[in-house]
């Protein structure tokens, strides 16, 4: 993303998706110019040297479901240990609930997940 391009040669592989993920496509041998390629060679090695990144964006907040807000208010204790999760834990459940179409299908899927957020783990966790 850093990289300066006066010939014009990166294309972004996926346009509005990656900031720096750009790629040089070349077609025939005709094309391949071993001059400017070099040029843009060294500009990486000294981007790469100085330490220039591109950090990526934060992810929007954890919406929590107003049913999971409502079983986190009757438990303090459920309510820290969701507190003390990561966000992407709390993401975890809280897309679990809001996934449900049916109220009945979110109260069962309360009953199973307040224990595991009382033990502090997180919903997927047996299969990492």
């Amino acid at each position: 993303v850093f990289l300066e391009d006066p010939d014009d040669v990166l294309v972004n592989a996926q346009a509005g998706k990656t900031k720096a993920l750009r790629q040089w496509r070349m077609n025939s041998a005709k094309e391949i110019k071993p001059s400017v390629i070099k040029r843009y060679v060294k500009e990486a090695i000294q981007l790469a040297e100085s330490g220039k990144e591109i950090k990526p964006a934060r992810k929007k907040p954890v919406v929590v479901p107003a049913e999971l807000k409502t079983a986190l208010k009757k438990s303090k204790v459920a309510k820290s240990k969701f507190d003390n999760l990561t966000p992407g834990k709390q993401r975890e459940y809280a897309d679990y609930i809001a996934s449900a179409k049916r109220a009945e299908t979110k109260q069962s899927r309360l009953k199973k997940i307040l224990p595991m957020i009382r033990a502090g783990g997180g919903l997927n966790d047996k299969y990492r």
